[in-house]
Order: C-alpha cells, then sequence, then structure tokens
C-alpha cells in the first residue's frame, strides 16, 4: 500500500497514532490473512465505494458494535457477490455492485441464467430492460425487477424512509468561535 501511494506521489507516514487522523478508525478486528481487517475509518463518506485495498469498512458507530459483540477466533467468511437476488412480498429483487475487473461477463452470464431459471419456474416475465438498467448502474440497492402487466393490482413494495441521525459519527467536531483567537479557514481538497 505505501509503494502504491509513493507511486502517486503521496507519502505515507510509517505510523499513525490513534486518533482522529488515524485512517483505521478507533476499532480494528484483525482477520486470520494478514494485511486485512474489519475497521472504521477517518473518512465515512468512503464507505460502500471500491476505495480500499481490501479491507471492510464501516461507520465508526457500527464497528464498535461489531467489535464489542465479536469474540476472537470467530470465523469470518468474505463474499464478494456483485449481484444479489432476493423475494419479499412476492416481488422480486436485483442488488448490483461493479464486479471485480475481469469478471464482468462471467459474472452476468451466471445471472442470465439464474434469472432464466426463476422466469421458467416463476412462469413470470422479469423485467428484463430493468434489470439492464440495475446491472448498468451498480448502485447497490435493491430494485424490483418483475415486469408487473398494466392494470395489475400488485404493487411494488413502497421504500422505506430512513431516518438521518442529528449528528454524524467520524467528523470532526467544530469547535466554538473565540472572538479572541485567530483563524485560518482551509480545505482539505482532493
Amino acid at each position: 500500500m505505501p509503494r502504491d501511494h509513493r507511486k502517486k506521489g503521496d507519502i505515507l507516514p510509517k505510523a499513525v497514532p490513534p486518533g482522529p487522523d488515524n485512517p483505521l478508525g478507533e476499532y480494528a478486528l484483525y482477520l486470520s490473512k494478514s494485511g486485512y481487517l474489519i475497521h472504521g475509518t477517518n473518512k465515512p463518506a468512503s464507505i460502500g465505494l471500491t476505495a480500499t485495498n481490501g479491507c471492510l469498512r464501516l461507520y465508526p458507530e457500527n464497528v464498535k458494535l461489531l467489535f464489542d459483540d465479536t469474540p476472537v477466533k470467530t470465523p469470518v467468511l468474505i463474499v464478494n457477490q456483485p449481484y444479489l437476488l432476493g423475494q419479499r412480498n412476492g416481488v422480486l429483487y436485483l442488488e448490483s455492485h461493479t464486479p471485480p475487473e475481469g469478471s464482468s461477463a462471467l459474472e452476468s452470464v451466471k445471472l442470465h441464467k439464474k434469472l432464466n431459471a426463476i422466469e421458467k419456474r416463476a412462469q413470470r416475465t422479469l423485467d428484463w430492460k430493468k434489470i439492464k438498467e440495475v446491472q448498468a448502474e451498480a448502485r447497490g440497492i435493491p430494485v424490483p425487477i418483475f415486469e408487473l402487466s398494466q392494470g395489475s393490482q400488485k404493487e411494488v413494495a413502497k421504500p422505506v424512509e430512513v431516518e438521518h441521525p442529528e449528528r454524524l459519527y467520524g467528523k470532526p467536531e467544530i469547535p466554538a468561535l473565540n472572538l479572541l483567537a485567530w483563524y485560518v479557514l482551509g480545505c482539505r481538497c482532493a
């Protein structure tokens, strides 16, 4: 990892002490494969993106729960599945993530075989246009893929409204303004 950063002109320090600047956050669970961890992060906006060297990053509040509830030597199975299928209330959903480099065509063929089998078994037509869109967008959000006929009384499940917390974790607190002090406003731009 340091070598890759050096190639880009970004020299990493040899060690980062615990604290708000540590890229691992406050908690880390080490896996048996050296160099791979489940950990927090000091950049919560990066969670869910393919911006890692193999580790699994979690929001600070979630990694704390996992850390507190997971005994040492708990078996961990990491699954890299670009396409997930699920069914709820008779509606079939597809969730798509960007496949690992070089596996896109193979994963897509596997998905289409599975969907063809489901379509045949259920004797219902899937929305193939929607399937293609979900695969292309790869947003990681489950999307219904049953093709509903016009006039159908069956509706797709309504999206669930998610409450956003008043306070975001992993974001430094801005200190109260002191009129007797000097301030320099800066921007950490990428």
